[in-house]
């Protein structure tokens, strides 16, 4: 059932590159996929592979084909993912979730191999005074542009309840 059921998803997303994103060829793709908790995937990473990178595999090449770079969000650890998204070709991963990795070890393994985005924590962003929201985003920029590439930033998408005055002092800080 799963395998039928990539293949359709697959075929539509082959559609939408070749109607859509061919001919606006924008800046980068991103692809949101949660697919890990805290301490890990979701499923094996055999099971991941399987069931959902390999049937993507060709939609991932059909977007570098067109010289277009690949995001890719998930929430969670990031060791196991990070490994899956280089075999497919992916040029940065979004999230790299400060409760769930070490920027440090991220740097330190896969800081250049892929490009790492994000890493503010959008609790501490909501209720932090914006002294240390600005403290805080340079701590996380030293860290993650010490090897590699690194993009600083919500480590999900930043909400409403967020204070203004907090999402300045980070932007304000990048």
């Amino acid at each position: 059932f799963i395998h039928e059921a990539m293949i359709w998803v697959e075929s539509r997303n082959h559609h939408a590159v070749q109607e859509v994103v061919s001919r606006v060829q924008p800046d980068f793709v991103l692809i949101d996929d949660d697919c890990a908790y805290k301490t890990g995937t979701m499923i094996s990473p055999e099971m991941m592979t399987d069931f959902t990178l390999e049937p993507s595999r060709q939609t991932f090449k059909l977007i570098s084909d067109l010289g277009i770079p690949i995001a890719f969000h998930t929430d969670g650890r990031l060791d196991d993912v990070i490994q899956l998204l280089l075999e497919l070709g992916v040029s940065a991963v979004h999230g790299c979730e400060k409760q769930a990795n070490d920027l440090c070890h991220l740097v330190s393994e896969f800081g250049d191999q892929i490009t790492l985005c994000g890493n503010m924590d959008v609790l501490f962003l909501s209720a932090a005074p914006p002294e240390e929201v600005s403290a805080e985003t340079e701590k996380i920029l030293q860290i993650g542009s010490s090897s590699g590439q690194f993009i600083a930033g919500c480590n999900t998408s930043p909400q409403d309840y967020l204070p203004l005055e907090n999402y300045r002092a980070m932007a304000n800080a990048i």
